[in-house]
């Protein structure tokens, strides 16, 4: 008796967030990759820009969610998905309960680093998509729990050193999964 009620008590506290799906398996790392591109409109590897904004209201959401945001301005190097117009674009990055920019802004303007970006179109504005894999019904959602990490804030960041060989293999990932590169 104790133990069933211990069990149904563990059930209903799990987050909502945590959902359960059953055709979901554990990805590999490509496939991981692929799943955010696929998820993305646009997939590029840009260098973050000093500074990022200072948070504000987001008003692309309900007010009473006390939705955040900043704006970073991104300096795209090579697109791996869709391309957008311009030699900086501005993305947003949001969160509603624990401020999450501070990854965010610990790229700004090192030239040595960049990060492979995953960007949703909301209304007029780009937004960092922030991409949590599918829970399945057996063990991890992936083999790469850093990657799963970052990709929750929308973005994976890269050193210079590992810009090319990167790039290169997502290109060569995308191109064979049939993530459509080219113009959005």
């Amino acid at each position: 008796m104790r133990f069933a009620l211990a069990v149904l008590l563990l059930l209903v506290a799990l987050p909502a967030h945590a959902q359960i799906d059953p055709k979901a398996k554990t990805m590999t790392t490509r496939e991981l990759w692929e799943w955010a591109a696929k998820k993305s409109d646009v997939v590029l590897l840009g260098r973050v820009l000093a500074p990022v904004s200072d948070p504000r209201p987001d008003t692309n959401y309900a007010a009473y969610l006390g939705v955040q945001s900043v704006t970073a301005r991104v300096e795209p190097i090579e697109w791996l998905k869709g391309k957008l117009d311009g030699d900086e674009i501005e993305v947003l990055h949001n969160w509603a309960v624990d401020r999450s920019d501070q990854r965010l802004r610990s790229l700004a303007g090192r030239d040595t680093t960049a990060a492979i970006l995953f960007l949703k179109r909301r209304n007029s504005s780009w937004y960092l998509l922030k991409l949590k894999p599918p829970l399945p019904p057996e063990g991890p959602p992936s083999d790469n729990p850093s990657l799963e990490w970052a990709l929750q804030a929308g973005f994976v960041p890269v050193s210079q050193r590992h810009f090319k060989s990167l790039v290169d293999q997502l290109h060569g990932w995308f191109d064979m999964a049939n993530v459509a590169a080219g113009e959005h």
